[in-house]
């Protein structure tokens, strides 16, 4: 990646995750984040599941790490051992960043549909057991061993106010080891094999089809907000320049050797 290149990725990066962090922290974010959840809630069916969540798969934490392993092996074996460092270096500040952030915004993921009994929800160690064809259910508390037999029903998630129960939603760590480890590991990779600062098209298009499938396979699954999605994109480019910008500082001291 040419010098040029990487300090656009970071400065655009950056400046993206910073307005989508001020704007999360501030609500302001909220209402956006309400219409498209009810947008994906209104038109999209249980029956594409299963094909979101392969798509969503390559976001997983055990499949980043192995993109950062095989990633950092396969330029160490090519001689690029210094990219192999940088790569597993940068793949876990990501994630760190990422925890710290989830842990500092404490934001809500999208409410979930929830079964009760005769219209009383499951509260804090209690659970639900039903047969949803006879539409019957038991409400047991798991701390004294008592039970309510009732009528099961499902009550639709309330998409008319944003959920305020602290949870980890900002930023989306799927949408960040996509971005950061699987990207890393193929640009770093591909350019560790052609040794040249431009990168390939190719390698580019499938790390950023990655990123993009990743993100929105979140959303559609609702299993995070637009704006979680959109706060991993520009951090996870911001640390794919500052990878690259080091790569290419270190360059002159830690040279490529050839490959083993």
């Amino acid at each position: 990646m040419e010098r040029k290149t990487a300090q656009t990725l970071v400065v655009a990066g950056a400046g993206l995750f910073l307005a989508i962090s001020l704007l999360v922290g501030a609500g302001l974010f909220d209402e956006p984040d309400l219409i498209v959840d009810r947008f994906v809630v209104a038109n999209f069916g249980e029956s594409q599941e299963r094909a979101w969540r392969w798509f969503s798969s390559p976001g997983d934490e055990t499949m980043a790490v192995a993109a950062t392993v095989f990633g950092a092996l396969f330029c160490w074996r090519v001689g690029a051992r210094r990219s192999a460092v940088i790569l597993v270096a940068v793949s876990l500040s990501g994630g760190l960043l990422v925890d710290g952030f989830k842990g500092a915004y404490g934001r809500p993921y999208p409410a979930d549909g929830e079964y009760v009994v005769d219209g009383i929800a499951a509260g804090d160690n209690e659970t639900i057991l039903g047969d949803t064809e006879t539409g019957r259910g038991i409400l047991v508390n798991e701390t004294d061993g008592r039970t309510r037999l009732g009528n099961l029903s499902f009550r639709p998630a309330d998409l008319s106010r944003f959920p305020d129960e602290p949870s980890r939603a900002y930023p989306s760590g799927h949408t960040m080891g996509a971005t950061v480890s699987w990207g890393l590991a193929i640009l770093m990779g591909v350019r560790a094999v052609q040794r040249r600062n431009r990168l390939d098209p190719v390698a580019v298009g499938v790390a950023l089809g990655i990123a993009i499938m990743v993100g929105i396979s979140r959303v559609h699954l609702r299993a995070h907000w637009i704006s979680d999605v959109l706060g991993s994109w520009g951090l996870g480019a911001a640390l794919i320049g500052i990878a690259f910008l080091l790569d290419d500082a270190l360059r002159s001291r830690w040279p490529d050797r050839e490959p083993a």
